[in-house]
């Protein structure tokens, strides 16, 4: 087994009586069981309710953990937070999600090894702190998908000064910079806004790709990208933009062509993105009759339109085009048409499969005289 997956039941009786179990000789724990385990997730769990002897063994028995995902977890100390990560020696990923740290933060992950992390909806600002410096730090994702966390008491973004100091700390090591945002209340807009304005990344100056998913809110797109494009600080050699879904937005193409020329993006070779083709039934009868198709046939309408779309794109954004960086991945999704026959619904054929399955049918009723071969 590389994977172990543990969620919380009542007062974690069960996780407690897995991690302490001893076979009946007390030769083998679980860690002994599970001496090659590289990934650990753990999700739910009430850390102050679980036996000394759990948490020993959480903290002391898998020293072959490369990734650390934890979930739904309060810890009531930096001891245990950054005592947890330290018991991984080979750990170089962590994910946090919905996580809360101590309110007081005066200790460090001093000596991190950590190469990625990725966090959702924390609750404070304080384990981020607690993950400060993170010298070895190459590719940083974050989701932002509530707003009530984003703001601190003082109305201040603290979340996103932490990251920044996180990221400072990480200097010239950081590579990849991931930011997803979620669908957000009209109201709480302005923190969003907020907290861009405070994101800052000013000392990594080695940052080679940027990804920006914001198709519930695209004018964080324009914001963010300006907000970087007008930093004064020397610009990095970024080599790709990745936006997705960037085709069926709805932007300023003009501010956004005018945003990419400036000097923070005059090293990109990618502006990557992605362009959704839907096809049916009546765009693959050149193809053998299948119950999936990967694609639609190059002469198809589904093709046409979409070699239509591509060129729509590509003069929205005229001087990246000149440049020749726009790259495009086509996603194709078959989505046959349905009808209802006999109370069952069944795929619409299209005109040509209709006469090859009458044809078909014909040639099963077909009787052929006694002694003749067809």
């Amino acid at each position: 087994m590389r994977i172990l997956r543990i969620v919380g039941e009542s007062e974690e009786e069960v996780l407690n009586r897995l991690l302490s179990w001893r076979s009946r000789d007390g030769s083998r724990t679980i860690a002994t069981v599970l001496n090659q385990l590289d990934r650990l997730s753990l999700h739910w769990i009430n850390w102050s309710s679980l036996t000394n002897d759990a948490k020993t063994i959480l903290r002391d028995g898998f020293h072959s953990i490369t990734l650390l995902a934890l979930s739904c977890i309060s810890f009531h100390s930096a001891e245990e937070f950054v005592g947890l990560l330290r018991s991984f020696p080979a750990l170089c990923s962590l994910e946090l999600v919905r996580c809360e740290g101590p309110s007081e933060y005066q200790y460090s992950l001093s000596g991190s090894k950590l190469n990625i992390i990725s966090i959702s909806g924390l609750r404070e600002a304080s384990l981020i702190h607690l993950l400060t410096p993170c010298p070895a730090l190459r590719t940083f994702r974050c989701n932002l998908y509530d707003a009530g966390y984003l703001s601190d008491h003082n109305h201040e973004i603290a979340e996103a000064s932490a990251i920044t100091r996180l990221l400072a700390s990480a200097g010239s090591s950081l590579e990849e910079f991931n930011c997803s945002v979620r669908p957000f209340p009209e109201y709480s807009r302005f923190l969003l806004d907020k907290y861009l304005s405070s994101l800052r990344l000013s000392n990594n100056n080695c940052l080679r790709k940027i990804e920006l998913d914001s198709r519930v809110h695209p004018p964080f797109i324009l914001s963010f990208l300006d907000h970087l494009a007008n930093m004064d600080e020397r610009p990095p050699y970024l080599h790709i933009l990745e936006l997705p879904h960037l085709p069926s937005l709805s932007l300023d193409w003009v501010k956004l062509d005018e945003i990419l020329q400036k000097p923070f993006f005059h090293a990109l070779y990618e502006l990557r993105t992605d362009i959704q083709c839907t096809f049916d039934q009546y765009d693959v009868v050149r193809q053998r009759a299948a119950a999936w198709y990967p694609m639609p046939d190059l002469d198809s309408v589904a093709e046409s339109v979409l070699r239509g779309n591509v060129v729509q794109f590509r003069t929205r954004l005229t001087q990246c085009n000149e440049r020749g960086i726009l790259v495009l991945d086509v996603h194709y999704e078959y989505a046959p048409k349905w009808v209802k026959v006999d109370n069952d619904v069944v795929p619409q054929l299209s005109r040509r499969q209709r006469v090859v399955k009458t044809i078909r049918k014909a040639f099963r009723n077909v009787k052929l005289p006694y002694g003749a071969t067809g």
